[in-house]
């Protein structure tokens, strides 16, 4: 027996629907994580040792790094999605290749966030680096990490905006792309800035909070917005899963 779900988008399932639905569950769990980490490590409303380190986003072992390697993942797995879909529905080789591509970016991110390679593999040539050459060494104005991934990440991020651009024809959803990709570019530049040396001086009296709790604050800044950003790329290839299910409806083969 065949059952088709052509109505999928339109019926008893709506991509759009659970797209929206996503971007609204994964808002409400970052904003829990950010009220949790900001009660407990900035405003110490209270104290609690058993989740001091989960709480804190800015350590890798935290809620905050658990959620990024999910939603980037995420990410990634909705990615490859569209490039199967494409391939399936022929679309042009080039087309599939970029979304494959994007997927694979992600799906890094994703494991990169669990075993922060860019900065072992940063931290390792750094170290090389600075012994080259006689005399004095050479000094890194921020983190190593910077040098190494940020062109590549800016190359790549140069090609999703053109690519994606055209991928999304909606007005709405191309602001979302520019938004997404405007927090990826602030949360590496305040990490940039974090590495070259805060101007905590000036912080500390603007704000009235002690150094590690400005270094802190900016910090969780920096993570939310990766989040952010991650959140809206999933509800971007989300929705282009519903573009590919208003091309050809699906079919379910259920067997007696």
């Amino acid at each position: 027996m065949e059952q088709s779900i052509a109505g999928i988008g339109k019926g008893n399932i709506s991509v759009g629907r659970v797209a929206r639905k996503v971007l609204l569950g994964c808002l409400l769990v970052e904003a829990g994580v950010l009220i949790l980490d900001v009660a407990q490590h900035v405003a110490e409303l209270w104290y609690f040792e058993h989740i001091k380190d989960l709480s804190n986003v800015v350590l890798e072992n935290s809620f905050g790094t658990w959620l990024s390697v999910v939603l980037n993942f995420s990410v990634g797995g909705v990615a490859l999605a569209v490039a199967l879909g494409y391939r399936k529905l022929g679309q042009r080789p080039w087309k599939v290749l970029a979304w494959g591509g994007i997927a694979l970016f992600f799906l890094y991110i994703s494991l990169d966030d669990h075993l922060v390679l860019h900065e072992r593999l940063s931290g390792g040539i750094g170290r090389v680096i600075s012994t080259l050459g006689p005399g004095e060494s050479f000094r890194f104005i921020t983190y190593e990490w910077i040098y190494l991934f940020v062109p590549f990440f800016g190359l790549f991020g140069l090609f999703m905006l053109g690519f994606l651009f055209r991928e999304l024809p909606e007005t709405r959803h191309r602001a979302v792309l520019l938004l997404a990709l405007i927090l990826w570019v602030l949360a590496v530049g305040l990490d940039a800035w974090e590495g070259a040396g805060l101007p905590y001086e000036g912080m500390e009296a603007a704000t009235g909070l002690a150094r590690v709790k400005v270094r802190h604050t900016v910090m969780l800044a920096e993570e939310m917005m990766e989040l952010l950003g991650s959140t809206l790329f999933l509800f971007l290839f989300l929705t282009r899963i519903r573009g590919l299910v208003a091309s050809k409806p699906l079919c379910l083969h259920l067997e007696p």
